[in-house]
Formats: structure tokens, C-alpha cells, sequence
């Protein structure tokens, strides 16, 4: 029963969120709306054949607090932001986005570099040097823009580029036989999408659940789960055969028992996030992080690049399988404490709901900020700035708005110039001006 209660909180904040905040897309909504989502996949497991996981009744109050306090800081992060005196132009046409297709060209090299290159040149287990994440990076700036050229297009050959440049990705997927190459790929397509829609809407409520964006999340869930299936026993491919020997074992191992074994082996991976993280809760919450520290988990990226070393993750068993705590409630927790995680998720609500009322109002570059939020909330454990590859894109992203805002085709109209009342002494014989221009 107690369960039944949380959830039933949890819920209650994304209705909140949607009702106040007026739309899905708003940071304090859609981050309920997708733990809503994940909470129910998960309890309801036993309907798709998977075991019923247990899961502490604290975590999910956790979940429900934790989600609360990205909407009180999206509700206050709106009112911060101040109108755009000057707002960009909205794109009527592919070609405005300058250089985008030179820049998906680039992206699709990098998708097909790196698994090629990293099982020659790289050993297993060791993290691959700068050079080569240059090309994951590309990997993964690719999908973003071609999510806001596919928003911002009118032509049809605009919008067909911007679908096909999934593709690389899914190459990279298949030869790495990494299943969240292609989720992420996809998710951050969408990223690009909505905060160009939103761009262009400006003020506009844009709903969510049109026919053509619930089809769509249909057939990204559809495919992530036979992706996550297929891919599970292509693992037992060694990484560094020849594509094509690759290939011709992969099609010996898509036979029904395989593919039947798989499907029972990612029923953890596939329902059993919420499981991971209340195992985890459940001792956090009887011995708590007591002292915040550097964030090694939310800043990942920033500690390697330092040189020091990781702390060995977290592994849970969650049915019969041992798997890593990968949720986005975690790394706040072990980094900045239970009450530092709170403030850490309130803070990123208000600034993600600023940027998403500025992008609203007409002003394009704070739509890095609301991509990157986008992103960690639709990765379930939240990247935060774990990986230097992708904040790389992300920051790529952020200098590519900003100059088509500030520089390119999109840059605002000039401002009129304002006509000013001044009062001027008449002069014998000649009429009063009355007004100049300033």
C-alpha cells in the first residue's frame, strides 16, 4: 500500500508540473513525466514475463521528493527569465542552417571511425586516448543538430538528411555492439527537435503527445528494445575481427533459442532501473554520505582529465543478475550528500526552465542548456558531465547556436530607431521640431 501511495505522489507532481507549467516539454514536467513512465515500465514487469522486482517504498518518496524540487525550481526559473528585447529570427529553410550539412558529414566520419579504429589501436579495458575521442565526440554532435535541422527545415531533402544521419550511428552501434549508442544517438536527436520546436513556437504551447511524436516515441521504444535484445549476444564477437567476419557471425547467432535467452538475460537492463537504485537507496539511506566531496560521479569527465583515478562502480544484483546502479538519482547523492542532491536538482530545474523560457521567448543559444537537460533526463542515469565526448559536443552545440544567433542567418532584425519626444525652444518665425530621431 505504501507503495501504491508514492507512486501515486509521484504521479501527482508530473500532473502538477503539466497543469502549471503548461506544458510537457517544461523542465519541471518532463522530468516527472519520464520517471512516471519508467516507475510504472517497471512495476509493470510480470506483465511482459520479467520477475517482479522489489523495490523499498522510501526510494520511491525519494523519487517523489526528488522530482518535486525540480519543479519548485522550474516554476521559479521561469519567472527569471526576462523578455527578449530582440528575438531571433525563426528558419523558413534548411539552408539557413549554414555549414550543418559540412557538420553531420564530419559527425558521420566520426561514427564510423571510432569502432573501427578503437579495437586495433586500443586495449580492452583501457580508456582510449584524446585523439580518438575527438571522433566519439563527433558521434555524438551529430544526431543533435540534425534534430534542430529537421525542426527548423521546410524542404523535404532537408529533413530526409536529418533522419539519415542516424544511420552512422546505428553502423557504430553494430560493429561496437554497444546498445546505448544507439539510444543515446536517438535521444539526442530528439533533443535538437524539441528545443528548435520550441524555438519556433515561441510562446505557442507545444503539445507533446501529437499523433506524429507518440508514433515516433513508439518506434524509438520499439526499437531500442530489439536493439537491446539482438545486440546482447553479438558481445561474444570479439571486437577486433574484420567487419565482414563480424558480420557472418552475427548472422549465425539470430536464431530464436538466442535471441529467447537474450530477451530473459536484459529483463534486469530493461525493468529493473528502479530495483537498482532502491538496492542502492535503501543502504545510502541507513548510512548516508555524510561529507560532499569532489564529484567523481556527476563530474566524471572533469576528474579523469586530471588524472585520477575512478572509484570502482556500484554493482547491485537485481534478478539473479549483477549490474551497476545506473540511475541519474545516484551521483548527486554520493557526490554532494542527500541534502546536496536535493539543492543540486533544484538548481538544475530553475536553470533548465530558464533556458527553455528564454529559447520561447526567441533567443537561441541558451537552447545548449536545454538540450544538454533533454539529454540527462532521457539517458535515465543522467550524464551530467561524466563523459568528456559528449560535453564536447555539447559545447560545440552551445558555439554553433550562438553563431547563428549572433552571426548567422538568424541573427535578429536591426532595431528600429526610437523616436524621442525631446522639447526644443521655438525659434522666431520657423516651426517647433517637435521630435528627433535618437
Amino acid at each position: 500500500m505504501s507503495n501504491v501511495a508514492a507512486v501515486l505522489a509521484i504521479i501527482g507532481v508530473a500532473v502538477l508540473g503539466r497543469v502549471t507549467l503548461r506544458s510537457w516539454l517544461h523542465p519541471g514536467a518532463f522530468f516527472a513525466l519520464v520517471w512516471v513512465f519508467l516507475v510504472l515500465f517497471s512495476l509493470a514487469a510480470p506483465w511482459f514475463g520479467a520477475e517482479r522486482y522489489p523495490i523499498w517504498s522510501g526510494t520511491l518518496w525519494w523519487m517523489a521528493l526528488t522530482l518535486m524540487c525540480v519543479y519548485v525550481g522550474s516554476a521559479i526559473g521561469s519567472q527569471m527569465a526576462s523578455p527578449v528585447r530582440n528575438p531571433s529570427k525563426i528558419p523558413t529553410s534548411g539552408r539557413q542552417f549554414k555549414y550543418v550539412v559540412s557538420l553531420l558529414l564530419i559527425s558521420a566520419v566520426g561514427s564510423i571511425v571510432w569502432p573501427i579504429a578503437v579495437p586495433q589501436l586500443v586495449v580492452w579495458g583501457d580508456h582510449p586516448p584524446m585523439y580518438l575521442q575527438v571522433f566519439l565526440g563527433l558521434h555524438y554532435l551529430g544526431p543533435i543538430l540534425a534534430g534542430l535541422l529537421y525542426a527548423g527545415a521546410h524542404e523535404r531533402r532537408h529533413k530526409l538528411l536529418a533522419l539519415l544521419a542516424l544511420l552512422p550511428g546505428l553502423l557504430f552501434a553494430v560493429l561496437d555492439t554497444g546498445r546505448s549508442k544507439v539510444v543515446i544517438q536517438v535521444c539526442y536527436w530528439f533533443t535538437g527537435y524539441f528545443t528548435m520546436m520550441l524555438f519556433i513556437n515561441r510562446n505557442r504551447t507545444l503539445a507533446l503527445f501529437s499523433r506524429g511524436r507518440t508514433t515516433a516515441a513508439v518506434a524509438s521504444l520499439a526499437l531500442f528494445l530489439t536493439i537491446g535484445v539482438m545486440f546482447t549476444p553479438f558481445r561474444a564477437v570479439p571486437r577486433d575481427l574484420p567487419v565482414a567476419e563480424k558480420f557472418r557471425q552475427y548472422g549465425q547467432m539470430l536464431d530464436r533459442n538466442t535471441l529467447q535467452g537474450a530477451w530473459e538475460w536484459m529483463h534486469s537492463s530493461i525493468f529493473g532501473h528502479v530495483a537498482m537504485f532502491s538496492s542502492y537507496f535503501e543502504l545510502a539511506w541507513a548510512d548516508p554520505p555524510a561529507v560532499p566531496k569532489f564529484p567523481q560521479q556527476t563530474a566524471a569527465g572533469v576528474y579523469r582529465a586530471f588524472g585520477y583515478e575512478l572509484p570502482e562502480p556500484l554493482y547491485t544484483e537485481v534478478g539473479g543478475e549483477w549490474t551497476n546502479v545506473f540511475t541519474i538519482f545516484k551521483p548527486p547523492i554520493e557526490d554532494f550528500t542527500m541534502p546536496g542532491a536535493l539543492l543540486i536538482f533544484f538548481g538544475w530545474g530553475g536553470i533548465s526552465a530558464w533556458a527553455y523560457r528564454k529559447v520561447q521567448m526567441g533567443s537561441l543559444w541558451p537552447g545548449v542548456l536545454l538540450t544538454h537537460y533533454y539529454a540527462n533526463t532521457m539517458n535515465i542515469g543522467g550524464n551530467f558531465l561524466t563523459y568528456n565526448s559528449q560535453t564536447g559536443a555539447f559545447i560545440i552545440v552551445g558555439i554553433y547556436l550562438w553563431y547563428l544567433e549572433k552571426h548567422g542567418s538568424l541573427r535578429p532584425n536591426a532595431p528600429a530607431p526610437q523616436v524621442v519626444a525631446v522639447p526644443m525652444r521655438p525659434v522666431w518665425g520657423a516651426a517647433p521640431s517637435v521630435a528627433r530621431e535618437w
